[in-house]
Order: structure tokens, then C-alpha cells, then sequence
């Protein structure tokens, strides 16, 4: 379809363009229209209910990691899970559900920067506000036979610190953003299609993944490893959810979607 050319912008464009709808059971024909095609790539909308998801594997699940989600071609190695669906066009989907940027972790050197003697007793450096703004509740399930599994993602994460699973809260929506391509300068790159991760669990400067773990304590790299008792095997397959609301279960309208780890 045509309006995939410029998957960043087209989400802005056809909600804009879309009429009101006075009965909610009949999404507009723009709306529809996307739905069906970001299906074609395995990114399933479902704006009635706020939910968006793509497949996915488990990759890293008891070493470091500071992703939770990335393509091969991103820092799969330190990664919870990996897709193969385009950040380009997850981020449609997650823009057609009404998501605004939010801001990411901002750095701020101390003043007055503190002597050696201090840093060597604890003192640091800078703080650090941790990001802020609208966002979404990440979600992971699969099945295994009969039986369906269905985890908030914090659950599926120890901080070794605490020695608990990671704490529940919203991950911040950035958004990623374009930039000029330096092979064609007439034309812009979507950053996270080029570097190739998702959402990133611990702050990074940067800002150019689409989500980012928004707890104080992401601040600190070396704390989080997978919870691999609940976690499948490497490399065995999993539907990664970002949602708007609070889920009890995987939806019915997207259970179609869930895979079997038994019959992979």
C-alpha cells in the first residue's frame, strides 16, 4: 500500500484525516486500512482496545542485559528478547493508539564537582531525572499446549541488586526520530531501523530506541539478567505486547497470534 512509503509520518496523517466515529464498533475506514497493513508485517493493531504486538524471541536470558528488545542488527548480545518486525513499523502502530513523546533520562553535572576523595566515598558526579511522559505497559505470552502464559515484562527480570523482579511502572515512549541518511542526502533515516534496538532497559543518551525503562534504579547497567525459570528457552517464541491499560490476560483479539513453544 502506498502509505507504507513513510511508515514515521503516515499515523499522524490518517488519524488526522480520519472522521469522529460516532459508533466506536466501526473504526474508521483509514484506521481499518492500516490494521490491515501492518498485519502484512507482522505488527497486529488493535486500537479498540489500545494494543499493539509483534512476534518475538528469547534471546539473553541469564546473562546482563540492557535491552529488552532489539533486531539482530542491535546489541542482540545484551538483549532479553530480539524481532524481526521493522521499528518503523511497530512505531506506527504504537503512534495509532495516541502515544506522545515523552522525554528521556536527562544528565546534569554536579555543581560544585565533587573531589576524588568524595567520589572515592560515594559521591557522583552528575544525577540523573529519569525519563518522563506517556508511555506503555510491555507484556509477554506464549503457549505451551494448552496452557497459555502470560507475564508483565518486569516480571520476566531480576535486579540482582534487590534481588527481586524488576519493578512494575510504564515504560516512556521516545519515539526514535529520523535523521538525514549520509548515503542520500535528500532523503531521512528512522534511527532505530538503523541501529536496530527497540526498547532499552537501562538510560542511554541517545534517546533513539521507540521505549525506555523509565525506574530510577535503570539508571544502574549491571543489575539486570533475564528470570530464566519463567522464561522459555532460547531462541523458542514468544508475542511481545504493548498496551495502554493494565492487562489481566492476553486479549482474545490477538490469542491467534500466540505461539506454541512445544510445536515451534
Amino acid at each position: 500500500m502506498r502509505f507504507l512509503a513513510n511508515l514515521a509520518l503516515v499515523p499522524l496523517c490518517l488519524l488526522a484525516a480520519a472522521p469522529q466515529q460516532s459508533d466506536p464498533a466501526r473504526p474508521a475506514p483509514e484506521l481499518v486500512a492500516l490494521q490491515q497493513a501492518l498485519a502484512q508485517h507482522e505488527v497486529w493493531l488493535e486500537p479498540a482496545i489500545g494494543v499493539c504486538a509483534i512476534p518475538a524471541r528469547v534471546l539473553v536470558r541469564a546473562d546482563p542485559v540492557e535491552y529488552v528488545l532489539c533486531n539482530r542488527t542491535g546489541n542482540a548480545h545484551e538483549s532479553l528478547f530480539v524481532t524481526e518486525s521493522i521499528p518503523s513499523r511497530i512505531n506506527v502502530g504504537l503512534l495509532a493508539l495516541g502515544v506522545q513523546p515523552g522525554k528521556n533520562a536527562i544528565w546534569k553535572a554536579a555543581d560544585p564537582q565533587p573531589t576524588r576523595e568524595q567520589m572515592l566515598a560515594g559521591a557522583k558526579a552528575y544525577s540523573v531525572a529519569p525519563p518522563s511522559g506517556e508511555g506503555f505497559l510491555l507484556y509477554v505470552a506464549w503457549k505451551s499446549g494448552e496452557e497459555l502464559y502470560f507475564f508483565r515484562l518486569e516480571d520476566l527480570i531480576r535486579n540482582l541488586e534487590s534481588g527481586r523482579s524488576m519493578r512494575r511502572g510504564e515504560w516512556v515512549y521516545l519515539g526514535s526520530r529520523s535523521v538525514q541518511n549520509p548515503k542520500a542526502p535528500e532523503q531521512e533515516v528512522f534511527v532505530a531501523d538503523e541501529e536496530g534496538n527497540l526498547v532499552n532497559l537501562c538510560f542511554f543518551e541517545q534517546g533513539n530506541t521507540l521505549l525506555t525503562g523509565a525506574l530510577p534504579e535503570c539508571e544502574t547497567q549491571t543489575i539486570w539478567v533475564g528470570n530464566s525459570p519463567l522464561l522459555p528457552d532460547t531462541g523458542l517464541p514468544v508475542l511481545f505486547l504493548f498496551s495502554r491499560k493494565p492487562l489481566e490476560s492476553c486479549p482474545k483479539e490477538l490469542r491467534a497470534h500466540l505461539p506454541d513453544i512445544d510445536g515451534h
